[in-house]
This record gives C-alpha cells, structure tokens and sequence, in this order.
C-alpha cells in the first residue's frame, strides 16, 4: 500500500550533538530531514530571522539502512529557521530504493538563507534510484510554505566520497543550482563516485546540472591518479 505524505522517519529540528545510528526507515516522505523549524505555525511569515534561531551542528547519520517512497531519503533543510546548519556527516549508510521522480536521494535544499557548511556524504550504496542523486538549491518556496532568502546564506564545504550508485532510472544526474552572486554552493569536493562500477571524473559524466550561479570551478573531482596516491 502506498505510503501517504507526511511520515517523514525523523526530523532533528534545531538540534545539535545528535547521532542516528543502525536503524532502519522506510517512509513515504523524507526518511530523515534535518531542519531549522521553529515557530508555531510553518505557513506564516515572518518568523524570527535565522540569526536569532538556535542552531543545527554536529548530526552524525550512521550504519543506516534507507528506502524511500517519496521525497528524499536524506534532506538538510527545507525549513532552515537556524543559527547555522554545520558539521552533519552521513556515513556507512545503505540506500536499496528511492522512488520520487521529483526531488532526490540527498538534498540540501534550504528555504530561509542561513550558513549551511561542513556537510560530507561518504561511503555509501545505492541499490537503486528513479529520482536524482544530490539536489542542492535554495527555495523561495515549497509545498506551499513560504520561504525568504532575504537572509544572507551559502553552502560550502561539501564532501562526496565514496558513493556508488548501482542503478539510476534515465542515467546519472544531480542538480547544484546557487542562487544569486551573493549566494552560491561553493567548495563541493567528489571523490570516488561511481556508477555501475565506473568511476565519474567530471560534472558531465555525472550529470551534473549547474547554472551561472554555481561556476563549474566550485565542483572539484578527485583524479583517480590522486585517489591511488592517497591524496
């Protein structure tokens, strides 16, 4: 039986120290989305700035195992009502499906302008994905619920390492979109992702969707000469 929307597996909303380790989900909306969500209501504006909210830091997702029947399976965001969003690491983690078409496996997709940094992503399988691989973009809205990127944000220092991906429905693809000069996704490291098995050494061969506000600069590969050096 299809599962309905809003089930989300676990939401840590302006939290911090906060680990998440051999569980199991299966959800019919994000398995885990990490979110600055304070205030009563999510549908009226304004709220207090993201500066004034408590912050989001130090999350760990560990030894999970994740099949996701809509949305993403791992999201930062899309309330980011938040401080800061920093230092959150998934890893040794198991994807064996995630079926939306629309959204992605892992998003960072923030709704309010915050800082959101120090993300890494690394040693992880998927057995099998309809949708995209990574969606990081800011929103100006989202299911109806508004958001205000008034606020000044970035997403920086993002790590991808060791990501292998067994199938994709229409091929590898991903989207890094920024939003404005002023707020772009900066410093994204890949190394060790693979498809099938093939090592991806490009934003082409990934499938890699970036637009003037994301300067193909930002996205640095790994060679695999380096990978062998241990660099």
């Amino acid at each position: 039986t299809p599962m309905g929307w809003s089930t989300d597996g676990f939401n840590p909303c302006n939290s911090r120290d906060i680990t998440i380790e051999r569980c199991f989900f299966r959800t019919g909306d994000d398995c885990i989305s990490i979110k600055g969500a304070t205030g009563p209501d999510l549908f009226k504006e304004p709220h207090a700035p993201p500066a004034e909210q408590p912050p989001v830091e130090n999350i760990v997702v560990s030894n999970c195992v994740f099949w996701g029947e809509g949305n993403n399976v791992i999201a930062i965001g899309s309330e980011t009502r938040a401080r800061y969003m920093r230092n959150i690491r998934v890893q040794n983690c198991d994807v064996l499906y995630h079926k939306r078409d629309s959204e992605a496996v892992f998003a960072i997709i923030p709704l309010h302008g915050t800082e959101i940094r120090d993300i890494v992503y690394d040693d992880i399988r998927i057995e099998h994905c309809i949708s995209q691989l990574f969606n990081f973009r800011f929103l100006d809205s989202i299911f109806g619920i508004p958001g205000d990127q008034s606020y000044p944000g970035a997403i920086s220092n993002v790590t991808i390492r060791n990501i292998s991906v067994g199938h994709q429905e229409n091929g590898p693809r991903s989207t890094v979109f920024g939003y404005s000069e002023a707020k772009q996704i900066q410093h994204v490291t890949i190394q060790g992702l693979r498809y099938d098995g093939k090592l991806i050494h490009n934003v082409a061969e990934g499938g890699f969707a970036l637009n003037k506000y994301t300067p193909v600069d930002n996205i640095r590969f790994i060679t695999a000469a380096a990978m062998a050096a241990g660099l």
